[in-house]
């Protein structure tokens, strides 16, 4: 049985199309408080959005429109009739998710978005099948998401956090994160791959440090994370979002497996918010058959191929073999 997997896709894309915005174009804002490091912004005027993606569900992360802005898009659904939907009623002017598609057939969808005004987009998320998942896809997984094993002292946070560069609430992906202030506390995590990256928040309104060990198969590495230079305001929920914990971008196709150590404690807190994997798929060895590509459509072509050959040769060899008594 397949099963769902969440895909994400950058600002930048080229699968993203934006018109409108001010002085006719959207801008482009930059900062490590963006997932890549930069967000789509619509400016004052109203602009739009389209995208033509392959799964069943489309979910857009970024600012929602201030109060004083309009709070209604128009929505197209594979260029059927348009329709008028709200931005999040108590999350106007936030860092959120800020529309999601209703649940729609696995397959190639196209969704317009008009009327954005005073809005950005960080990233989007698709729901893809997981035989839909093509080689190179970006897979993000939530904390929350069971693939993702905690050991020792850990505890699930919900809700916003005010985020270090201005903006006055964030929320976290899927609106949860898993902290830990616990020295020997860990995570581990299974994945089939060539590269990963652990994302989470970072206080900003405390001084102080935290060390963590990272464990990618047999390659380890340790990094330690204080607490930004000149924050903003002394919070003690001021943190900054989208915070790159760890990254390896140049592993061989395959099975990994990542572990987290927390080593050393000093006044903040390790809070794990969603990890990105870049998918690929790898080779099965089979008894009859010497390779086969997992999730490649291919897949049945080579096996068709394999049996009509095989039955060609038996045939052949009945046909050529003589009965002597």
């Amino acid at each position: 049985m397949s099963e769902n997997l969440l895909v994400v896709i950058d600002s930048n894309s080229d699968k993203l199309v934006y018109e409108g915005g001010s002085n006719g174009r959207w801008t482009t804002k930059s900062g490590t408080q963006w997932y890549g490091n930069s967000s789509a912004w619509s400016g004052t005027a109203s602009g739009s959005i389209h995208i033509t993606f392959t799964g069943n569900t489309v979910a857009f992360y970024g600012h929602s429109p201030p109060l004083e802005q309009s709070q209604e898009m128009t929505v197209t659904i594979d260029e059927q009739k348009s329709y008028k939907t709200d931005f999040p009623a108590d999350n106007a002017g936030s860092y959120c998710q800020w529309w999601q598609s209703p649940t729609l057939d696995d397959g190639t969808h196209t969704i317009l978005l008009e009327g954005l005004t005073r809005t950005s987009l960080d990233f989007v998320v698709v729901t893809v099948n997981d035989t839909s998942v093509r080689k190179g896809q970006q897979v993000i997984v939530d904390d929350d998401d069971a693939s993702i094993i905690y050991h020792g002292d850990w505890s699930r946070n919900i809700g916003p956090f005010t985020s270090h560069g201005g903006e006055l609430v964030s929320f976290p992906f899927h609106n949860a994160t898993h902290q830990s202030t616990t020295v020997g506390s860990s995570v581990s995590f299974n994945f089939t791959g060539s590269s990963i990256a652990v994302y989470g928040s970072l206080s900003a309104g405390v001084p102080g440090s935290i060390t963590a060990r990272y464990t990618l198969d047999s390659n380890v590495t340790t990094s330690k994370y204080d607490r930004p230079e000149n924050p903003p305001q002394a919070n003690a929920v001021l943190a900054l979002r989208n915070f790159l914990f760890y990254s390896n971008g140049s592993l061989d196709a395959g099975d990994h497996t990542l572990l987290i150590e927390i080593e050393d404690v000093q006044s903040l807190t390790y809070d794990l918010d969603y990890i990105v994997f870049t998918h690929k798929p790898t080779l099965i060895r089979d008894t009859h058959l010497q390779y086969i590509v997992k999730n490649d459509n291919n897949s049945s072509f080579f096996l068709f191929l394999f049996l009509f050959f095989n039955f060609v040769f038996i045939f052949e060899r009945g046909h050529h073999t003589h009965y002597h008594p």
